[in-house]
């Protein structure tokens, strides 16, 4: 009984749930044989509601096995349907389809849900803050796995001869790989262990006292605010964790544990005040015309701040509180202040259904085992049926397959949970999911299909096409210089969703192997 109303719970979560009808379907179409196209679409929409029951499983059972192998259960599946999907494309020998899904999905998290992100909370509120010492270690890292995929292209294009080019470029890519491998390994040690404490979200108070309405606020209901507890530190979503966000909107987002018994709202301020000021003088000097302009003296948020703040005009905080006074503020809180009760990793801490409706540790594996294995069978299908579905339709190549829709699948229930997060105000949150995915996919997926396409004896590497490193160097470019002032808006929001249009556009005209050279994938 207590199962069977588990499951009900599970199932009634979330509104994307109700594809769920899909998965016999997909696999009904497959076996009647139906075209190509029909058998791709139904179970690549079943596909994304299992990714979000494989993503609360996961977290139910991490939950009950401690942090750290907890944190290692994440890790492992944070990005299990895209990784489910690559295996199986690698055993059918489709390596042009998981080098281009492997691109695509990082483009998709930093450009399309990143966007969607920025665009729909900009719209409703005018700026939002976020911790921009997380981005800026985001940005060093997406910077590294750019490089990775630049190096393999470049020194493929320095060889005469194409034979030996993809034999030394394979072996450059296998010993990248353990690099990339043992990098992340040590990111996940600083993120868990040493430096955990630069991983402390904007406390919600702040974020509420910056808070000004956006353009299309007064289109909205302002009763859907929910209302926020002051002095309540929350923990922003691991850039490592955050592949498993993928669960749904209505999944207790608000659920965010604290980090510790939270101080009162006076001691916060006291402490963020003392901290800060003497950054805030540094920062008056503006380094960038970027800077100058959200710090400029005549804007909205000056006068909100001192309307709705009676203190003397010497104890107010800045109108535009920099992400890095306050990442500074954590830092020496925690080297001055006594010992504190360790928090939970912030691996463990997610948007989960998990907090509403506690799992099982049987209904949990069974459903871990249940969503992988139909994953599998969904992707199995989907994955044989993209060579019947280009033959079919000429226009359709193998690049905007790899390229577009299927890192859309893999992605697309946890773009509805960043987008979500995004609309209640914590972004770090939404960005923990958005860019942090990337950060996983870029340094821990790549990396792993690379060599297991070793261990399986396929010629899996790192060379992309020039028009892939191309999307991702720009995607990469343009996404640290927006993240790492800590604030965003609807303008950003649109110039990244922009894009990633334009990419889309220029991989569905994209050649085919036939009529590409061999820089673009050319035979």
């Amino acid at each position: 009984m207590r199962f069977v109303l588990t499951a009900k719970a599970i199932l009634v979560s979330s509104i994307i749930n109700v594809l769920l009808v899909f998965v016999p379907v997909g696999i009904a179409v497959h076996f009647a044989k139906m075209p190509a196209g029909v058998i791709f679409a139904m179970n690549a929409v079943a596909i994304v509601p299992l990714a979000g029951l494989l993503s609360h499983a996961t977290e139910s059972v991490a939950s009950r096995l401690g942090d750290t192998v907890g944190a290692l259960l994440n890790v492992t599946f944070g990005n299990a349907v895209e990784l489910i999907i690559f295996i199986i494309a690698l055993i059918q020998n489709h390596i042009r389809i998981v080098q281009a899904s492997l691109v695509g999905s990082i483009l998709a998290n930093l450009l399309l849900i990143l966007g969607m992100c920025f665009l729909l909370g900009g719209l409703r509120y005018r700026e939002q803050v976020y911790n921009s010492t997380v981005t800026q270690m985001s940005a060093c890292l997406l910077a590294l796995s750019v490089t990775s995929l630049l190096l393999p292209t470049a020194f493929h294009a320095s060889f005469s001869d194409a034979t030996t080019a993809n034999d030394k470029v394979l072996q450059v890519s296998r010993g990248t790989s353990v690099i990339i491998l043992l990098v992340y390994l040590l990111y996940l040690v600083f993120q868990l262990k040493t430096h955990s404490y630069m991983y402390v979200s904007t406390p919600q108070h702040v974020i509420e006292r910056e808070t000004a309405p956006g353009p299309a606020a007064h289109y909205f209901n302002p009763s859907e605010r929910e209302p926020t507890i002051e002095g309540s530190d929350t923990v922003a979503a691991s850039p490592v964790s955050s592949g498993l966000a993928g669960v749904g909107p209505m999944e207790g987002v608000d659920a965010i544990v604290p980090v510790c018994s939270a101080p009162t709202i006076d001691t916060t301020n006291e402490a963020v005040e003392k901290i800060s000021r003497p950054a805030r003088e540094h920062h008056k000097h503006p380094h960038t015309s970027r800077h100058h302009r959200r710090h400029s003296p005549g804007g909205n948020r000056g006068t909100r701040a001192h309307e709705t703040n009676p203190s003397p005009p010497e104890h107010l905080p800045s109108q535009e509180t920099g992400r890095a006074d306050f990442a500074a503020g954590s830092a020496l809180e925690a080297q001055s202040e006594p010992p504190q009760p360790r928090p939970r990793s912030i691996l463990t801490l997610r948007p989960s259904i998990a907090n509403v409706h506690p799992t099982s540790h049987t209904t949990a594996a069974l459903l871990l085992i249940i969503s992988t294995a139909l994953i599998a069978i969904c992707a199995n299908f989907m994955v044989s049926s993209i060579d019947n579905l280009v033959a079919a339709d000429p226009g359709l190549s193998e690049a905007f397959i790899g390229l577009i829709l299927l890192p859309l699948v893999g992605n697309a229930a946890e773009h509805v949970t960043a987008v979500s997060v995004a609309w209640k105000n914590k972004m770090d949150l939404a960005i923990g999911v958005a860019v942090g995915s990337s950060i996983q996919i870029a340094l821990f997926v790549t990396p792993l299909v690379v060599i297991l396409g070793w261990a399986m004896g396929k010629d899996m590497g790192l060379f992309f096409t020039l028009f892939e490193t191309v999307c991702v160097f720009v995607s990469a470019f343009i996404v640290n210089f927006l993240v790492l002032d800590g604030r965003s808006n609807y303008l950003e929001g649109a110039l990244l969703c922009a894009g990633y249009t334009i990419i889309a556009l220029a991989a569905f005209f994209y050649p085919d192997a036939a009529a590409a050279n061999s820089l673009g994938g050319g035979d």
